[in-house]
């Protein structure tokens, strides 16, 4: 029996791609495996629960064991009943919105790297500017 039965459509690829990028964790490639003979250093995994954690900025990152292990960091003591939450970056709401699906009110990041990438990559340049050159 095929997995795959039919193609999907645009709307279903579409609907599977931002599941898979809002939800993915970037973690290195584990030593010894193709992807890691092929050059790749990172690769995306989705960890289910991991992936209900929200954004705060004052948080901390989560942390990836040799192992491949995820680890959640508090960057303080929690209360019982306290949200845990991580920072998804340094992001302005641009950037939390392509990718994840919100914005932060009042976000004190005003500067986005992806407005510099687009118009470095309408003018043929590769690098991205560093914060507040000029386009």
């Amino acid at each position: 029996r095929d997995l795959f039965p039919s193609r999907p459509s645009f709307a279903q690829w579409c609907w599977a791609s931002s599941v898979i990028m809002s939800r993915s964790w970037g973690v290195p490639v584990p030593n010894g495996t193709i992807l890691q003979r092929t050059g790749t250093k990172q690769m995306h995994v989705l960890a289910p629960l991991a992936d209900m954690v929200n954004h705060d900025a004052a948080s901390r990152k989560v942390g990836v064991r040799d192992d491949g292990t995820l680890v959640v960091y508090a960057a303080r003591n929690l209360s019982a009943k306290e949200e845990i939450t991580i920072t998804y970056g340094n992001k302005c709401n641009t950037e939390l919105m392509a990718s994840y699906g919100f914005e932060v009110p009042g976000n004190p990041r005003t500067f986005c790297e992806w407005d510099q990438l687009v118009a470095k990559a309408l003018r043929g340049q590769a690098q991205p500017a560093e914060a507040g050159a000029p386009l």
